[in-house]
């Protein structure tokens, strides 16, 4: 099966960004990855709402609550 088709048979699934605290700076930083509520309570990190976007579940990580890095849901 296709991408394309994966895609269209796909659930939708809201993402953000996530702040997380990084303890090798010892500072606050924003994921590289969007994840859903769920991932951001795994990876320890707090949702930003206004950052919230839809898209397939195909393009979370297989297995996972989180986007691959760098993942740029505007070229979806």
């Amino acid at each position: 099966m296709s991408f394309q088709t994966q895609v269209l048979n796909s659930t939708r699934v809201k993402v953000y960004k996530v702040r997380m605290y990084n303890a090798a700076t010892d500072e606050t930083i924003i994921s590289r990855r969007m994840a859903t509520s769920t991932g951001a309570a795994i990876m320890h990190g707090d949702i930003l709402p206004a950052t919230e976007v839809l898209i397939h579940s195909e393009q979370l990580e297989r297995g996972e609550q989180w986007t691959e890095r760098d993942f740029d849901p505007s070229a979806t």
